[in-house]
């Protein structure tokens, strides 16, 4: 049977994930059952709902057996062949280091998702081995076939090095080697062999139908996968994406890859964005125009939709639901740190988040109350105990080091009822804390307990009249806002010299951090980390001729 390869190409707010479970939904109604169609999603989380949404409380979660991520559904295929094996964990990285001599911090990859795999080798600085280890792995995903995949094994590609802008071939080697005897004398599979599998051996799946999403964000790897896996026994296999957001360059990703597989295929384009209005449409239009390889997509803005262009030289936290967009992490993390300082809520995803620790939270309202003469529930006390307050102080002068927590009342606070309250005294009558635990607790001491510098945050927070429960602007990186969107973006400009080998990436990721954004889209000039170099023009200037027309 000759499988037909169809696209459809949905730009930022259109719909295109609900237009391929529409398109399944579909096929169900024609008579096609949910076990013979494949729905591979960039995230578990996608596939599951992709699932949810197609069943509609008419079947059950079995029904969808290849509703799934493309490594999910490739370490299936292993285990319907049997294959034993055990996916490497943090625990065997670090093992791995210790045995060998080659130590690095190794993050570990999700064998689900498709995004957290990739942020994984998004590492900024790393020692030599982590290196190896991301050259091996981009040498892997960069290959097309068996004999690519054996060659990776003795040489970086061109591609990884190109990418990483390093290629140390003997230390390489030496990583391969010991690294590749390690995992095969504990019957381990890491991230990238669950990929290698189907094209390896004779698998196939007996699907009719394929729909592939997020299919910009792929390298020749899955690429090679879908082919060998799906391309015979399918009637046809829908790539769904867009080439102008294709910004995991870093992985081995590339939207020239993609827009070569879907070269040939029937296109359908979806036009009418339910996001934005027309003048983020205009704004991100002169962004991405300047990308020399697309294909030109003639984008419907949202009927009514209030938007604006803002420039701004100085960071101001945003109302309401909003994202802070850095292009670097380390930007990120400079921006967390500058909130925290002035006591304002925020949710990082690249950096500390403390309003994102629930325990810490409840750790400090316990101490306050404590410290107030108060009353608190123990299960409060118990965090506070164990999460912040130290077994012993060592006194400043060096002099003595004074005993906080009564010797055996951990084990003491294990067995107690987590739903009584308690005051400062019966922490002391219970034989839980000694007097000078109990002064450092009403003292309220933190430069003797741990993590001071939240529980200090916590105080500039309820001193500046906030809730400590998470709110305020999400902080992440233009990476990380993929696929989401907020009532407004906040976009810091600012990026590294090596960005600029690749003009056409940085076009793309200012694309996508664009079309984040429902109604405001403000570009913040302020300089946040001393290393950038040239920071990224956004045409927030519009053009003469367009205010005249």
């Amino acid at each position: 049977m000759m499988t037909s390869k169809m696209a459809c190409l949905g730009p930022p707010g259109t719909g295109k994930t609900s237009w391929g479970m529409k398109l399944v939904q579909e096929w169900v109604r024609l008579g096609v059952r949910v076990s013979q169609v494949a729905y591979l999603a960039f995230t578990k989380a996608a596939a599951n709902e992709a699932a949810s949404r197609v069943a509609d409380g008419r079947f059950e979660g079995e029904d969808f057996p290849y509703f799934r991520t493309l490594h999910s559904l490739c370490l299936r295929l292993m285990r319907e062949d049997g294959v034993d094996c055990r996916v490497m964990t943090a625990k065997d990285m670090k093992q791995f280091g210790m045995e060998t001599g080659l130590a690095g911090e190794y993050a570990v990859q999700s064998n689900e998702d498709l995004a957290e795999a990739y942020q994984s080798l998004n590492i900024e600085s790393q020692g030599i081995w982590d290196n190896c280890r991301t050259a091996y792995t981009l040498s892997r995903i960069s290959s097309r076939s068996i004999d690519e995949l054996d060659r990776a094994r003795v040489e970086i590609s061109d591609d990884a090095i190109r990418r990483m802008g390093w290629g140390d071939a003997e230390a390489y080697r030496t990583f391969v080697g010991r690294y590749e005897a390690f995992k095969k004398t504990r019957g381990l599979v890491d991230f990238t062999d669950m990929l290698e599998y189907p094209i390896r051996h004779a698998v196939s799946v007996p699907c009719r139908k394929v729909i592939v999403d997020e299919c910009q964000d792929l390298c020749p790897l899955h690429f090679s996968i879908i082919d060998r896996v799906f391309n015979g026994p399918a009637e046809e296999i829908w790539y769904i994406g867009d080439d102008d957001q294709a910004v995991f360059g870093f992985s081995g990703a590339s939207a020239e890859e993609f827009l070569v597989q879907i070269g040939t295929a029937k296109k359908v384009v979806l036009r009418q964005t339910h996001r934005f209005g027309q003048g983020i449409v205009d704004f991100s239009e002169r962004i991405i125009q300047r990308v020399k390889n697309r294909i030109v997509k003639d984008v419907i803005g949202k009927p009514g939709a209030e938007c604006v262009i803002s420039e701004a030289g100085s960071f101001e936290v945003p109302e309401g639901e909003s994202f802070v967009l850095h292009r670097h992490v380390r930007g990120c993390q400079e921006i967390g740190a500058r909130l925290i300082a002035a006591g304002e809520p925020f949710t990082s995803e690249r950096g500390r988040s403390p309003l994102s620790n629930a325990n810490r939270i409840k750790a400090f309202k316990a101490l306050k109350e404590l410290s107030e003469g108060q009353k608190t529930y123990f299960g409060s006390a118990r965090i506070l105990i164990e999460d912040l307050l130290p077994s012993f102080w060592a006194l400043p002068d060096g002099s003595q080091k004074l005993r906080l927590i009564v010797h055996g009342a951990k084990k003491r606070l294990q067995e107690m009822g987590a739903s009584d309250h308690v005051a400062l005294e019966d922490l002391a009558s219970q034989k839980i804390l000694t007097k000078d635990g109990i002064d450092v607790i009403r003292s309220v001491r933190y430069d003797v307990l741990k993590h001071a510098d939240d529980l200090r945050y916590y105080e500039r927070l309820t001193r500046n009249g906030h809730a400590l429960k998470p709110s305020g602007p999400t902080i992440t990186t233009i990476h990380g806002s993929k696929g989401r969107e907020a009532d407004s973006v906040i976009v810091f400009p600012e990026a590294s010299r090596r960005c600029w080998q690749d003009p056409d990436n940085e076009h793309r990721l200012a694309y996508v951090a664009a079309t984040r954004s429902k109604r405001l889209v403000s570009i913040c000039h302020e300089r946040i980390v001393d290393w950038a170099s040239a920071p990224y023009e956004y045409p927030t200037e519009v053009p003469v001729e367009s205010q005249e027309g």
